[in-house]
């Protein structure tokens, strides 16, 4: 606790983070995504297509009768966040390609 209040404290000082919270010091996914896309592109491409098929998925269950309002309001809520993470897989892939 102590360390996420030091973080914050500077944060309020400075504008940037100590990085010594596990959280803070982590990469982001979009960070994370870049590395995987120069390092590993088999794998880089292997979690896009997943993700475009959990989008097939979900927009086929919400599609479906077999489901309540309940469980089709989660299916939107997990495409919404499948969307988001395609959209930024091809603009990572877009720019990697413009370099």
């Amino acid at each position: 606790m102590e360390v996420c209040f030091d973080e914050l404290r500077q944060f309020d000082r400075t504008g940037q983070f100590l990085g010594k919270h596990p959280f803070i010091a982590q990469k982001s996914e979009r960070e994370r995504v870049t590395d995987l896309l120069r390092s590993d592109p088999d794998r880089y491409f292997e979690e896009r297509k997943n993700i475009e098929l959990n989008i097939t998925r979900y927009t086929s269950q919400i599609g479906s009768s077999r489901f309540s309002e309940e469980k089709k309001k989660k299916f939107q809520e997990l495409l919404e966040q499948h969307q988001a993470s395609l959209y930024m897989y091809r603009e990572i892939f877009n720019e990697f390609i413009k370099q």
